[in-house]
C-alpha cells in the first residue's frame, strides 16, 4: 500500500512560482513545465520591457507570444487537483521550533571560491562550512520617510534605477514607455528639482529601461537597455551619451544592457550586458569621458549580471537568473577577476530571488524576495546585512513587498538606505541607530536607575524620524 503524500509536498507542487499561493487558473510554461497563476503571468508580461521574461523558478527565458498570456496553456489537471484540495478539511500541523526560536530546517550555507580567499574589507577568511545562524531579530533600520512620486504612479512609469549623493539628492531613472526613458532628481523630502524624458534609439527593438549610479557628486552614470550609456550632470542638466553601435565594432541585435556601476576610486564606469537567451557575464568598462576601455569577463557561474555595486576592489553582483549573489575581487586595472565569494542565501525564505545590492555602514546589504518558510501564502521582501565576505548573515529587515531596487547614501552625518518600488512610485528612506548607542528615553526601562551624571551625557541620537508621506 502506498504511503500518503505529505501535505507540504502537495502545497509546494501546487503553489504559484510568483505569489507562492495555491495556483489560480494555472498556466503551464512549455519548456521547463513550471506553473504560474494567470494573473501573475499577466503581471510578469506587463512588467517586461523586452517582450521576454524568465521563469521565476529555474530562469528559463520565454518570448511573449502575440496573444500574450492566452498563448500559454491552462493546466486543467492541476486546476482540478487544487479544487479538490480546497474542498478537503485542513490538515493538523505541528510547527516545531528549536530552542533558539529558529526553524528546525537546515539553512542553505552554500559558498564558492575562485582563486585565493579574499575579505573585501581586508584580512583573510575561510568560507568552508559556515552557517547563517544569527540572532533572531531585525536590524535597527527604521523608516525615516515614505515618498509617493505621483507622476510615476499615475503615469504608469517604471523605476529601474536609484542612486544618491552626499548632498541628499536622489536620482531615479526608468522607463516612461517602450521608446522613452526618464531621469528624475529630488531631495530626501521628495521635492523634484529636475525631470528629463529621453527618446530611445530608433534602431533598437529593445525597451528603454534606464539604470543609474552616481559617478561623482554631480555626475550620474546612466545606461539604457537599448544600448546607450551616458553621463547626466545634475548641476546644469546637461546629458552626454554614446550608443553602443557607435562605440563597439559589433553590437548585435540580441545584446542589451542590464546594469551599471560607477567605480569612483578608478574613475571608471562598469556596464553589465547580456545576450538574449545566452551569456550575461560580460561587463564593458568605460572611463569618465565615455571612452570604451576593455571588457571584464565574469566567471561562468554568472548568467545574468543584475544590480551591482563597486566597493574598494570588489564588485558585488546580483545574478537575476541563478538567483545568487557574488563578491568578485578585481585586479587594479579592472581587467580580470582575482577571486570570488558567494553570499549565503537567507534560510527564512524559499523560492527566493535576488533583487538589489548596496553598501551601508561598510557592510554589504542585499534585497531578497521570496515566500516565507512555514507560512503558507506569505510573500516577503527582506534586506539582509552580511559579513564583509558575504558568508554570514548578520541582521535582516522586512521591507515593502513591492521593493525592487535600493541604494545607500551619507549626508549630514547620517547614512541611509533608499528603497524604490518598481511600479507604484513609492520610495522609502531607512536609517539606523548606531549599534553601540545607549540612549534612553525618560519613559524607557532603566532610565530611572541611571546615575544622574550619566543622564547628562544621555543625548539623543542624530537620527530623526520624520515619519511622513509626501505625494
Amino acid at each position: 500500500m502506498a504511503s500518503p503524500v505529505p501535505s507540504g509536498v502537495v502545497e509546494k507542487c501546487l503553489s504559484c512560482t510568483s505569489c507562492s499561493k495555491l495556483l489560480q487558473e494555472p498556466k503551464l510554461l512549455p519548456d521547463c513545465l513550471h506553473r504560474i497563476c494567470k494573473h501573475c503571468l499577466e503581471n510578469l508580461i506587463r512588467a517586461s520591457p523586452t517582450k521576454s521574461f524568465l521563469c521565476l523558478t529555474c530562469g528559463t527565458e520565454y518570448v511573449v507570444p502575440e496573444n500574450e498570456v492566452d498563448g500559454f496553456k491552462t493546466d486543467f489537471l492541476i486546476r482540478e487537483m487544487i479544487d479538490s484540495l480546497q474542498n478537503e478539511p485542513p490538515p493538523q500541523r505541528n510547527n516545531r521550533k528549536n530552542p533558539s526560536g529558529m526553524s528546525s530546517s537546515a539553512p542553505d550555507a552554500s559558498t564558492s571560491k575562485l582563486g585565493t580567499d579574499h575579505l573585501p574589507s581586508g584580512g583573510n577568511t575561510n568560507l568552508s562550512s559556515k552557517t547563517d545562524q544569527y540572532p533572531d531579530k531585525t536590524t535597527e533600520l527604521q523608516e525615516e520617510c515614505v515618498l509617493i512620486i505621483e507622476s510615476i504612479k499615475t503615469g504608469n512609469w517604471v523605476i529601474c534605477g536609484i542612486t544618491s549623493n552626499s548632498h541628499g539628492q536622489i536620482v531615479l531613472t526608468g522607463r516612461v514607455h517602450t521608446k522613452r526613458s526618464f531621469i528624475m532628481v529630488m531631495d530626501v523630502q521628495g521635492s523634484i528639482s529636475q525631470r528629463l524624458e529621453l527618446e530611445g534609439d530608433p534602431r533598437s527593438s529593445w525597451s528603454n529601461m534606464r539604470v543609474c549610479d552616481f559617478f561623482s557628486e554631480s555626475l550620474v552614470a546612466t545606461a539604457c537597455l537599448s544600448g546607450q550609456v551616458g553621463i547626466y550632470n545634475i548641476s546644469d542638466s546637461a546629458y552626454n551619451s554614446r550608443n553602443m553601435r557607435d562605440v563597439l565594432d559589433a553590437w548585435p541585435g540580441n545584446r542589451y544592457i542590464c546594469s551599471i556601476a560607477a567605480d569612483k576610486a578608478k574613475s571608471k564606469i562598469l556596464v553589465g550586458t547580456k545576450y538574449r537567451g545566452g551569456s550575461g557575464r560580460h561587463i564593458l568598462v568605460f572611463d569618465g569621458e565615455l571612452q570604451f576601455l576593455h571588457t571584464l569577463v565574469l566567471p561562468e557561474i554568472v548568467q545574468y549580471t543584475g544590480d551591482m555595486v563597486v566597493h574598494n576592489d570588489n564588485l558585488l553582483v546580483c545574478d537575476k537568473k541563478t538567483r545568487r549573489g557574488f563578491i568578485f575581487t578585481m585586479d587594479q586595472s579592472r581587467e580580470k577577476i582575482v577571486s570570488v565569494n558567494e553570499f549565503t542565501k537567507p534560510h527564512r525564505l524559499c523560492s527566493y530571488a535576488i533583487a538589489s545590492v548596496c553598501i551601508y555602514t561598510g557592510y554589504p546589504y542585499l534585497l531578497w524576495a521570496g515566500a516565507v518558510k512555514g507560512q503558507k501564502g506569505q510573500h516577503d521582501r527582506r534586506i539582509v546585512r552580511y559579513s564583509s565576505d558575504g558568508s554570514e548573515l548578520q541582521e535582516e529587515q522586512a521591507v515593502d513587498k513591492n521593493a525592487f531596487i535600493m541604494c545607500s547614501s551619507k549626508s549630514d552625518g547620517i547614512e541611509r538606505i533608499h528603497v524604490a518600488a518598481e511600479h507604484s512610485g513609492k520610495v522609502c528612506t531607512l536609517a539606523a541607530l548606531p549599534d553601540d548607542h545607549d540612549y534612553l528615553e525618560p519613559n524607557d526601562p532603566g532610565y530611572e536607575k541611571m546615575d544622574p551624571a550619566d543622564r547628562d551625557t544621555n543625548t539623543a541620537p542624530k537620527y530623526v524620524n520624520l515619519s511622513y508621506v509626501r505625494k
